[in-house]
This record gives structure tokens, C-alpha cells and sequence, in this order.
């Protein structure tokens, strides 16, 4: 009866064993493979190398509105500039917004005795077209950054104003406002602050207020500023390579209404 009892121990551990066994080994199957090719791929496939590269396209890649002319003056003098229409999720802004940063920056055309040289507001209401682009080089330059910006068109029944606005900065690159009236000195041949002022003097008064409000600076060794003012027209010169031009005309249409234009000429790129 002892061997009976014995021999039952020694077949039940070895049934317990026989189990053990064959749960290890179905552990393995499962769990095995996994861990290998974790290992295997770790040490072959997914080994990373960092290469120190700027894949970066959006605003926060450029320091200061200055290095966006630099950029800007680069792309015009080297190949010429492209714009895309794009809308991003995430990139909206509402009509409230862009027109409160509108007569913001409107305001900003101001010089130090409070002479504001286009005297513009405008109203949400009038806000018939508000499209989002962004700027880039022709030559598809890998080393140029795109620069966002807003095209905006103000419409009522006295005037159209239209605009591009730097995303980031807010700044204003180009302006364009079209009178719907008829002035009564049509017939002048100047306009504006420059039938108030001469045109000599209305330019460099214009000028100033321009180089204040875009942050340039004549003692800047980097930067070259050339005056036309008989074209009404500047330009901005980087490192003696790269130039881009700042300009005002004001005019009278066919019809006697007043046209201004001033600014970076974006409109050679966007439809403005």
C-alpha cells in the first residue's frame, strides 16, 4: 500500500511537472518573439542618427520682423517669391480679431506730432475677403522659412482698402486704398498729404514714419537705405546683396477718385 501511495506522489509530480513544462513553453510562444525582435530591431533597424537640421517652416523661426525683409529681400532678388493659399486647421482668425489688429497697426502710421498718413479705421462689417497665404521663394530654396500672412478687403461705399498682414508681427506690408468718391482737385497733380505738404517734404515725412514703423535703422551696418524721391520710392539694401523696395503713390484715377498704394510690393506676388 506504501509503494501504491509512493508511486501516485511520484505520477502526480510528474503531471504537475508535465504541466509546468508545457505552460513555460506556451509563455514563451507568446511572450518570446516579441522581446527578440524588439532586441533585433533595436540593434539593426531602428538605429537613429540626429542630424542637425532646421525642417522648421512657420513664424516662430524668424527673430524679429527684420530678418523677415532680409528673407523677403533675398527671395525677390535671387528668384522671385511665390505665394500658396492655404488653410490650416489651428491657423483661424476670426473677423473680430484681424480687424481690431487692422486699426491697431493703422494707428501705428503715425509720427511724433500725431500725423497719421493714411487716417484709415476700418469695421468688421466691412470685411468682404480675408484669405491666408504663405510666401515663398520661387527657387524652392530649402534654407528659406515661409512667411504667413493675411490678405484682407475692406469695402464700403466710400472706399476700398486692401491689405497684407504679416501673421506674427502684424506688420502691414502693403496697403492699397481706393476712394469711391470723387475728389474736388481731381485735376491736381498731387495728392493727399502731398498736395498739403510738397511732395518733397509729404515723401520724407512718409519715409520716416515707414522706417520707424518696420524697425529700420540707418545705423544699421547691415543695412543700406537708397532714396528715389522723384519715383516716391526707397530701397533697402542687405548685406549689400539683397534689396527690396518700400514705396508710396498716390494718384487720381480716370474718374477723379483718389488712389494710394504704399508699402513692400506684395501685389506683384498675391493678387491684391
Amino acid at each position: 500500500m506504501w509503494k501504491n501511495n509512493r508511486n501516485q506522489i511520484k505520477q502526480l509530480l510528474k503531471t504537475a511537472l508535465a504541466m509546468l513544462c508545457v505552460g513555460a513553453l506556451f509563455w514563451l510562444a507568446l511572450v518570446f518573439p516579441r522581446y527578440y525582435y524588439a532586441h533585433y530591431d533595436n540593434n539593426t533597424l531602428n538605429r537613429v542618427t540626429f542630424t542637425d537640421i532646421d525642417v522648421s517652416t512657420y513664424e516662430a523661426s524668424y527673430g524679429s520682423f527684420i530678418e523677415k525683409l532680409h528673407a523677403l529681400a533675398q527671395g525677390f532678388s535671387e528668384s522671385g517669391m511665390r505665394a500658396v493659399q492655404v488653410d490650416e486647421p489651428g491657423f483661424e482668425m476670426s473677423r473680430t480679431e484681424l480687424t481690431k489688429i487692422t486699426n491697431e497697426e493703422l494707428k501705428k502710421f503715425t509720427n511724433k506730432e500725431g500725423l497719421n498718413i493714411t487716417d484709415i479705421s476700418v469695421k468688421k462689417k466691412d470685411l468682404v475677403l480675408y484669405e491666408r497665404y504663405v510666401l515663398y521663394q520661387m527657387s524652392e530654396n530649402d534654407s528659406f522659412k515661409g512667411i504667413s500672412g493675411w490678405k484682407l478687403v475692406y469695402e464700403n461705399k466710400k472706399r476700398k482698402l486692401t491689405l497684407f498682414l504679416d501673421e506674427e508681427y502684424h506688420k502691414i506690408y502693403y496697403l492699397e486704398n481706393q476712394s469711391k468718391e470723387v475728389t474736388k482737385y481731381a485735376s491736381s497733380s498731387s495728392v493727399g498729404m502731398y498736395g498739403i505738404y510738397g511732395e518733397e517734404k509729404a515723401f520724407m515725412l512718409w519715409w520716416n514714419i515707414m522706417m520707424h514703423y518696420y524697425g529700420l535703422s540707418y545705423e544699421d551696418d547691415n543695412i543700406r537705405i537708397d532714396l528715389m524721391q522723384y519715383q516716391k520710392t526707397g530701397r533697402i539694401i542687405f548685406d549689400e546683396r539683397y534689396e527690396i523696395t518700400l514705396f508710396c503713390h498716390m494718384r487720381y484715377d480716370k474718374l477723379g477718385r483718389e488712389v494710394m498704394q504704399m508699402g513692400i510690393p506684395i501685389n506683384k506676388v498675391i493678387q491684391m
